[in-house]
């Protein structure tokens, strides 16, 4: 990202120039509030998120912000593993991948930076023993894991849009047509378009 390389191991965020790796690793200037276990981490329009879980076992997150330069609190993910992948994918959004609990299937989830929302992606039917990483190339996330791999389409999956959504935006087309040909027929001379008949009050004709 930017030409860096960036890790968390739970305490401090650290980064690391591709171009020139004899340079040393370098710390994030603000650690982060507490020490996490099972980390992972995210760089979204160039503020940090990581993940993972507390001493007590639950799981939380937490949003590096740039204006105040402070680790700021969001909501934990619904979900996690020793055994996942997170990785940033367009302006807004973290996708999560972890082993299902079938053994068969992948589970995987989004994270939404604006709204600070989780949203469930369902299952992929490709099994997952131990995840490794995640990588983004054009619009396909490719997750990579000891027992092979697979890509990830976010594009591709299916929505809610069905007979209802076509009834809504027919109904509105239609009534857009009914309401055009009524003022049309209303319309008698280019005078009644420009001065609207001249039925149009001071007030709002001024």
């Amino acid at each position: 990202v930017d030409e860096s390389l960036y890790v968390t191991d739970g305490h401090q965020v650290w980064s690391r120039d591709t171009d020139n790796l004899s340079k040393q690793w370098r710390p994030v200037p603000v650690s982060l509030p507490i020490a996490l276990g099972q980390p992972a981490l995210a760089r979204v329009q160039g503020e940090f998120f990581v993940f993972g879980v507390d001493a007590a076992g639950t799981r939380v997150g937490f949003r590096l912000d740039k204006a105040s330069d402070m680790w700021q609190p969001i909501a934990g993910p619904p979900g996690w593993s020793s055994n996942r992948a997170a990785v940033s994918y367009g302006l807004s959004h973290v996708f999560f991948f972890l082993p299902g609990d079938d053994g068969a299937t992948a589970r995987s989830f989004a994270y939404h930076t604006i709204t600070d929302r989780y949203v469930d992606l369902g299952p992929i039917a490709h099994p997952v023993a131990e995840t490794l990483s995640a990588t983004v190339r054009g619009d396909d996330v490719i997750v990579v894991h000891s027992g092979g791999g697979f890509v990830f389409t976010p594009l591709q999956l299916s929505t809610n849009y069905g007979w209802i959504g076509n009834a809504v935006v027919a109904a509105y087309l239609l009534g857009m047509v009914g309401f055009g040909v009524y003022f049309a027929r209303r319309q008698e001379s280019a005078a009644d378009y420009f001065r609207g008949g001249q039925r149009i009050p001071w007030w709002a004709a001024g």
